[in-house]
């Protein structure tokens, strides 16, 4: 009798550890479906989040490591998470994920200013999976494999600061010296390279490389510009090394509204800055030692930075372009609002303006737009709704938040070192 029941117990114990593996493979399986939903819907902070509640078992989670650390401007970790996965998935992952992974590889050889080896990673997807693309996206890895290939000789860009620097000017007009000449731009965080007029370019003696690249206009239409690069750039106390350029004709930095645009500072020039502050009282301010802590309500979409925000208790993601004057919400803001946006506003169309021209989209106008960004409120009179996609970022983020919510503080602090903004 004892046997018998010994075996019994045996038995209900197998039968115990049996589903409890398979309860264990469900949470395992949720989780990894959880983040790569997540990822698909470009929510860097959710797949933070997530990724910190969650443990992931195999490989994959290398990968899903090294998206996050990219996001939160960690370049060199995500290339070390990168590589090991890589090294011991590469011929099992499927050919999607090998994409992805080559693609998050060149951003981080970019952020981290290696040209020549973005390039090269560049040439492997379009020799080992341009097959499998269709022509606008090959078309588009040929033209960035175009672009940083024409860097690969140039030294990486590189900040000295001398000390703690305070200007005057503001988000539109920062002062600065190119080869002893005084200029002001604007900074610009929605630009992925700093931009310059070619008549500005040439008088400064910018060094043009002759590779002729093409931009995607807001129109559909392909705006050409050539690459150029400045040796030297003081900004207060701070000088900049091997800063690129998109130099583009005159013609096509003409705004109807604005008049015309010399040039803009990019995201390479801003994030090399680590910490800015904007005043109302026209201070810039630069500290020489940027600030660590704080909430970490800012991550990358490549070289878009990407802002969360509160809105009716929930948070959304949004694109963060300090050069647009407004800002201006996209069609998954509208999916997810729709009842609400036509039972209270009536449909009209929007002009939507940027390099190489202009272009009416169907939308509405809200009214008293509320948000909660890092425990400060704010809200927008106005602002419009897209119902139609145009550039690739309104496909993923519910708006871009621009220079019209930054006004409505007396302070405003990037800071790329602890990926952070500030509001006071």
């Amino acid at each position: 009798m004892k046997i018998i029941a010994d075996d019994k117990r045996r038995r209900r114990t197998v039968a115990c550890l049996a589903v409890l593996v398979l309860l264990l493979a469900g949470v395992v399986v949720n989780a990894a479906n959880e983040l790569d939903e997540l990822y698909a819907k470009k929510d860097c902070f959710a797949l933070r989040d997530a990724s910190q509640r969650r443990t992931t078992v195999g490989n994959d989670s290398l990968f899903f490591r090294a998206v996050v650390s990219n996001a939160f401007n960690q370049p060199q970790r995500s290339l070390s998470y990168l590589n090991e996965y890589l090294r011991l998935e590469k011929q099992r992952v499927s050919r999607d994920r090998l994409l992805d992974s080559y693609s998050l590889l060149a951003d981080n050889y970019l952020k981290t200013y290696q040209y020549g080896k973005a390039a090269a990673v560049l040439s492997r997807i379009l020799n080992e999976l341009g097959d499998t693309l269709d022509a606008k996206r090959r078309g588009d890895y040929q033209n960035s494999q175009h672009l940083w290939s024409a860097l690969s000789a140039i030294q990486p860009q590189s900040a000295t600061f001398h000390g703690n620097t305070v200007l005057q000017g503001n988000i539109k007009a920062v002062p600065f010296e190119i080869n002893g000449e005084r200029l002001s731009f604007g900074l610009d965080s929605g630009a992925s390279l700093s931009i310059i007029i070619r008549s500005l370019a040439q008088q400064l003696g910018l060094r043009l490389t002759g590779a002729t690249i093409h931009i995607g206009s807001i129109t559909g239409d392909q705006v050409p510009a050539e690459l150029g690069v400045a040796g030297r750039i003081e900004i207060g106390n701070v000088t900049l090394r091997n800063v690129v350029f998109l130099v583009f004709e005159d013609k096509d930095l003409l705004g109807p509204s604005e008049g015309e645009v010399r040039g803009i500072l990019g995201y390479p020039v801003i994030a090399a800055l680590r910490e800015i502050t904007f005043q109302r009282d026209g201070r810039i301010i630069i500290p020489q030692r940027a600030r660590q802590g704080g909430e970490q309500n800012l991550c990358m979409d490549g070289s878009k930075p990407l802002i969360a925000a509160a809105h009716e208790g929930t948070r959304l993601v949004f694109a963060f372009d300090t050069g647009a004057g407004h800002s201006i919400l996209y069609p998954p803001f509208y999916r997810r609002f729709e009842n609400e946006i036509k039972s209270r506003y009536a449909p009209q169309s929007e002009k939507i303006t940027g390099v190489g021209g202009s272009k009416q989209i169907p939308a509405y106008r809200i009214h008293n737009f509320a948000l909660l960004l890092s425990g400060k409120k704010a809200e927008l009179p106005e602002v419009p709704v897209l119902t139609q996609e145009t550039l690739d970022e309104s496909k993923h983020f519910y708006g871009n938040l621009g220079n019209d919510l930054v006004r409505q503080f007396q302070s405003m602090t990037i800071n790329f070192a602890a990926m952070t903004v500030v509001f006071k």
